[in-house]
C-alpha cells in the first residue's frame, strides 16, 4: 500500500522487552520505539509525532548522546 494514502493516527504500542526503549528528551518530551515507528510523546499535551524508518524496516535501538544534543537511531 502506498505511504501517501495512509496515515498513523495514534500509537498505542510500547515494547517493554527492549532495553532502554524509553528516553527522556526534555521535561516535556519522551521518545520510544513502537514497531517500525519512532514515537515522540509530548508528556504535557499527550500528543505524538512519528518518524518512520527509511526503508520500512524496524529500528534496532535508540540512544541519547551524553551531551543531550543527539539521538542515535
Amino acid at each position: 500500500m502506498p505511504e501517501d494514502i495512509r496515515q498513523l493516527y495514534y500509537s498505542f504500542g510500547y515494547d517493554s522487552s527492549r532495553l532502554k526503549n524509553l528516553i527522556s528528551l526534555s521535561n516535556d518530551e519522551a521518545v520510544f520505539l513502537a514497531g517500525n515507528v519512532l514515537v515522540f510523546l509530548n508528556l504535557v499535551t499527550k500528543t505524538q509525532r512519528y518518524m518512520r524508518s527509511s526503508r520500512g524496516h524496524g529500528f534496532g535501538a535508540i540512544q541519547m548522546h551524553p551531551s543531550g544534543k543527539y539521538l542515535a537511531v
